[in-house]
């Protein structure tokens, strides 16, 4: 048969037609795959053929290359800058591949190498150019190689780092201890076997590139406590107090020397007894510590989840001090102060602990709960103290024994309950006192207003002997004011002295002559709560404050304010760092159903009426009309108690002016206070 010419309709390439089996079927382009019914043209020989596979033959390759489509759009090239848009190439569009060809069983594969090179495709797959083909096959063939050599190489590593390294330090061990063998051979006339002196050696001087061999513990390392022995516990006060380093002959604690940190090993405290133990560090782990040391003296259980680090004070620093009486009776020194302690930043756990390990009490927590108990305390005491604060807890502890813990500024003292802890200081007045009568003037006044009530803040007959005059010694002696009373007492001296200070140097300002003098660290949190006054006292610390001083527990972030056991009702508004101190505060208040007491210049009290009644405090007015003398002690009495009543002869409320330094001294409940200010402001 005479080979013909057929059009592709499809792509337009030229094929060409040599079977005569291909006439009358439908076959496949080999570019575009376009289905192509073969005839043959009118008047063509189509005689007797060779056999084979029914097939298209290209014509022309020329041609062909001409007008074939191309397998895949060209890739856009980066756009140029030029002044005339270059428009893109049309990708040219293909048409969806038809059924498959059919074909017989005894059809073979051709010979044509342009058959080969276009073989059929299955539906759906695109046509590849063959160099891209072979391009992949490469391409996967040089990743195989690589990946293989990694592996090797990885391999070869573990097994040199694996066992070649040990082998070598094995094999240097025997060098070193050859020399060390002739060196003993040179030193003794006896040769020991070589491998017993490698081994001695080996074992006392290893080598610098010997392996590290970790060996497994057998058993931590013992930390020995040494035993309290007869040291003085909490419980029951000794007959005869312990004697302490620096302290003899000394009648002030200021001039005491308290040890830090608990007690050095070598500290003497009296004859016949046993050192008391240092302090183990708070942040060991204190059930093994007891375990090892054999000794139970404390038990902290530190699952007491429900106690939070930042709810307490810590770093305690503790002191034994003699308390100075100057009759140095033998029979009172059975009250004296047997431990204090400071705290500064740190978990109620840790205080407790460090408590417990220098009183010999016994306390196990178990939130919400502590038990108390030692040699003394049968059964053992247990104590809530969720949601309390660490002074509440301490004297909390202190009462389970029969004691009191009483706070000072030095910290707490622990001691026995009918305790006269008193102290010797020397407060220097010169600034406000003119001569000796204004001296005494004051010593009344403080006699009057002060020691009344100083324990508690309400007033205790047994605070006042037979004669009025309170115990302790208070005295003016050339300008100088001369106290021995309790901590407290001489804290609100202080208070005063500064307060009459202020007022002699001027530094209360007009507007702020009816209010309380601001004798603490003045303009530190200002009673009216104006922003330019309440934002100098951060929240946090004002908040730490009310919770250690007031038992309140506060969860505040930056944007709301809680109570741990609120409910939702109870939660003060949030967006706390938009507002003033008081606002918070008012709404704290609030929330709890209490209401809010301005105390002084940086106390502020939330709390219920009723305590806040049973609490006196000592504030000063100055009162311009008392400089001629007209206006007395007695006169603005009566005054005050016409215009007030009954609650000006409660129990505890007292009066006292001082002329010359135009002020009126009054000790009173907060509420009294506000009603005595309306008064002396009509007054004025």
């Amino acid at each position: 048969m005479e080979p013909f010419q057929l059009l592709c309709p499809g792509c337009a390439s030229k094929l060409k037609v040599r079977n005569r089996s291909a006439i009358g079927q439908r076959l496949a382009c080999p570019r575009c795959r376009e289905m192509i019914l073969v005839e043959a043209p009118e008047g063509h020989d189509i005689g007797e053929s060779k056999l084979g596979m029914a097939s298209f033959d290209d014509m022309d390759l020329d041609a062909l290359l001409d007008n074939r489509a191309p397998a895949s759009p060209p890739k856009p090239k980066k756009p140029v800058q030029v002044s005339a848009e270059i428009p893109r190439p049309k990708r040219p569009t293909q048409r969806a591949p038809n059924q498959k060809q059919q074909t017989r069983p005894n059809q073979q594969t051709p010979s044509n190498p342009n058959q080969q090179a276009n073989p059929e495709l299955a539906p759906g797959q695109e046509w590849v150019n063959p160099a891209t083909k072979k391009k992949q096959r490469m391409v996967l063939l040089t990743m195989a190689a690589i990946g293989s050599l990694l592996a090797i190489g990885a391999v070869t590593f573990f097994l040199i780092n694996g066992f070649g390294s040990g082998n070598n330090n094995v094999a240097e061990v025997p060098d070193e201890n050859v020399e060390q063998n002739d060196d003993l051979k040179a030193v003794t006339d006896t040769t020991p076997d070589d491998t017993a002196i490698a081994d001695a050696d080996s074992e006392t001087d290893p080598p610098a590139d010997a392996p590290d061999i970790t060996t497994p513990d057998i058993d931590e390392p013992e930390i020995v406590m040494p035993e309290i022995g007869d040291a003085p516990p909490i419980i029951g006060i000794p007959d005869t107090p312990p004697e302490i380093p620096g302290t003899e002959g000394t009648d002030s604690l200021a001039e005491t020397k308290p040890p830090i940190e608990g007690f050095d090993d070598d500290s003497d405290l009296g004859a016949g007894e046993e050192p008391v133990a240092k302090l183990v560090d708070p942040n060991a782990n204190l059930n093994s510590i007891l375990a090892e040391s054999g000794t139970s003296l404390l038990e902290i259980q530190t699952a007491a989840s429900n106690m939070r680090s930042d709810l307490t004070i810590g770093t305690p620093k503790y002191f034994f001090d003699k308390v100075g009486f100057e009759d140095a009776d033998p029979s009172r020194q059975k009250d004296q102060i047997i431990l204090g302690v400071k705290f500064d930043q740190q978990p109620l756990q840790t205080v407790l602990h460090e408590l417990a390990a220098i009183s010999g009490l016994r306390l196990t927590i178990d939130a919400p709960t502590i038990a108390v108990s030692g040699a003394d305390v049968n059964p053992k005491v247990s104590l809530q103290i969720e949601n309390e604060s660490t002074g509440t807890v301490i004297r909390k502890i202190a009462e389970s024994v029969g004691l009191v813990a009483i706070e000072s500024d030095r910290g707490f003292w622990i001691t026995a309950a009918n305790s006269e802890e008193f102290e010797t200081e020397s407060i220097g007045i010169a600034l406000i006192i003119e001569n000796e009568d204004d001296g005494h003037q004051l010593v009344q006044l403080i006699r009057r207003l002060i020691f009344p009530g100083t324990w508690t803040g309400n007033v205790r007959e047994e605070d006042i002997d037979g004669t009025g005059d309170p115990k302790g010694k208070i005295e003016f002696v050339a300008g100088k004011l001369e106290l021995n009373h309790s901590p407290a007492a001489i804290r609100e001296v202080q208070k005063l002295v500064d307060g009459l200070k202020a007022l002699a140097r001027n530094d209360v300002a007009a507007s702020e002559l009816l209010q309380p003098v601001p004798w603490i660290n003045s303009g530190k949190f200002a009673a009216d709560f104006t922003p330019t006054n309440s934002i100098r006292l951060p929240i946090g610390k004002f908040f730490r404050n009310l919770r250690d001083n007031n038992g309140v527990q506060l969860i505040a972030d930056w944007h709301s304010l809680g109570n741990a056991g609120w409910t939702s009702d109870s939660m003060a508004p949030g967006w706390i760092d938009e507002r003033t101190v008081g606002d918070v505060v008012k709404e704290t208040a609030h929330g709890m159903g209490a209401s809010v007491y301005i105390v002084d210049e940086e106390t502020v009290w939330i709390t219920s009426q009723d305590v806040a009644d049973s609490i006196f405090l000592l504030k000063l007015y100055p009162l311009a009309k008392l400089a001629d003398g007209r206006l007395t002690t007695e006169r603005l009495e009566a005054i005050l108690s016409d215009s007030i009543g009954e609650p000006m002869r409660r129990p505890g409320v007292a009066f006292f002016v001082l002329s010359k330094q135009k002020l009126v001294a009054v000790r009173a409940p907060q509420l009294l206070h506000r009603q005595v200010r309306a008064v002396l402001r009509e007054i004025e």
